[in-house]
């Protein structure tokens, strides 16, 4: 299931093109031209330095938009994850490692996908030049600059928001150590206060309801087909006085937080016709039905509101007509963290953005459709015969948005608890959700 996330993550990229700060397109590259290589180099350096990102190969721009660059190599081995990391290990210090995967697009096209880590508990620079002295400098650090560009640091703020980022990824991994000594396979104790939830399950019965209605609007006889085997969701509010936005501002907004999402967004804000939210009752909705497939899980709706609260429902992956599984029998033992460290790490920015990182968030999640499907991994040991008799459940958790980042196991261990115990009393234990978290933060 993890190659299926990923192909889930970044296949939106390939088929829709777009550079941002954690998103930079390039064209074909020469691997064996040491001036094209130390190009590469400085965008890998730029990318970890800024919280890292992906960079697509094989784009060129043309008419305002990105397409496929037509003089593509005949093969791609030598975009191998090896190669790329050979660049980094000759032009970082310290360095790094990349993922590196092919990606295949909708119109059937194969791009190599870097994947750059920005968790590095160290400023990352160059250790040397590239030939022509153009394209990467002897020790210099370079950081993603609004535009989106990659360049040398320059002011005091760039410094100051590196080295802040640095030593968060040094707390973040001093948590992990504390985690192995201590945790073992049992939940750390993690107090929840009994904070009132009643406006957040009013906004996401409302939203089920606006989810309903668009539903018979849009897809008529044929919804049944779509949504007949369950849904997943998630609510969540920031409990705070939030600065006035209008709904068009906030769709802004929500579009900021994408740019450092690398790939699969919770809320997207779609510039393509149909896939565009809309305004609704002072709230920005969207359906977004894809006419290739008739399932739940190409049919994801959502809401949000400038007032803080946001909403997302879809069906679950496992039944998707592009899946090789028989829809309705299997439940992934991964997504449903994948899932829940997303929406986590979503608010989390949203309220960074919004100035009040300082929030109290609560989300609630929710699953049905659940009965007779049997756990499963690709990945990790299940033991058989792990079927749900139940067939929904409900979370609730709650958090302040600025320890988001550092508690996220404690979170999603919490949050997912509920739905694992109907799976014959199964328990993650809170090192294999830690495992599963670092997965989404990679």
């Amino acid at each position: 299931m993890q190659g299926n996330y990923q192909a889930e993550r970044y296949g939106s990229l390939v088929d829709n093109p777009r550079e941002d700060i954690a998103v930079e397109l390039k064209s074909w590259l020469d691997m064996k031209d040491e001036n094209h290589r130390a190009d590469l180099a400085k965008a890998l350096l730029a990318m970890s330095n800024s919280g890292g990102g992906v960079i697509l190969i094989g784009f060129i721009p043309q008419d305002g938009a990105w397409v496929a660059d037509p003089a593509g190599p005949a093969d791609l081995a030598a975009y191998s994850q090896d190669s790329v990391n050979q660049i980094v290990e000759k032009y970082a210090e310290p360095t790094f490692q990349c993922h590196v995967f092919q990606q295949r697009s909708a119109s059937g096209h194969t791009f190599p996908v870097v994947v750059v880590p920005g968790e590095q508990p160290t400023p990352i620079r160059s250790k040397r030049s590239s030939p022509s002295g153009k394209h990467i400098k002897e020790h210099t650090y370079y950081i993603r600059r609004p535009g989106p560009a990659s360049a040398p640091i320059q002011t005091a703020r760039e410094w100051d928001e590196l080295i802040g980022r640095c030593l968060r990824c040094s707390k973040v991994n001093l948590l992990d150590s504390i985690r192995q000594i201590f945790y073992g396979s049992e939940m750390p104790g993690v107090a929840t206060p009994d904070e009132p939830y009643a406006r957040l399950r009013e906004w996401d019965g409302s939203s089920r309801k606006a989810w309903t209605r668009r539903v018979k609007e849009r897809l008529s006889g044929e919804n049944p087909s779509r949504f007949c085997l369950g849904t997943w969701s998630v609510s969540y509010e920031i409990d705070n006085q939030l600065p006035e936005t209008t709904c068009p501002q906030f769709s802004d907004i929500l579009r900021r937080v994408d740019s450092v999402n690398q790939g699969l967004r919770l809320w997207p804000v779609s510039g393509v016709p149909g896939l565009m939210p809309y305004v609704f009752d002072n709230v920005l909705e969207c359906t977004m039905f894809d006419a290739g497939y008739t399932d739940g899980y190409h049919s994801p709706f959502w809401r949000a509101s400038h007032e803080g609260l946001l909403f997302l429902v879809k069906g679950h992956r496992e039944d998707s007509l592009s899946m090789r599984v028989e829809p309705g029998k299997t439940f992934d033992l991964s997504l449903p963290i994948y899932r829940i460290t997303e929406a986590l790490l979503h608010a989390e920015r949203l309220t960074e953005i919004l100035g009040v990182p300082e929030s109290l968030v609560r989300f609630r999640f929710s699953w049905d459709g659940l009965s007779g499907r049997e756990l499963q991994s690709g990945t990790r040991d299940v033991e058989p015969g792990r079927i749900a008799v139940q067939d929904s459940v409900s979370s609730e958790i709650q958090a302040e948005a600025q320890s988001i980042r550092y508690t996220l196991p404690e979170l999603a261990y919490r949050a997912s608890q509920p739905l694992y115990q109907l799976f014959a009393l199964a328990d993650l234990g809170v090192l294999v959700v830690t495992d599963i978290v670092k997965e989404v933060v990679k």
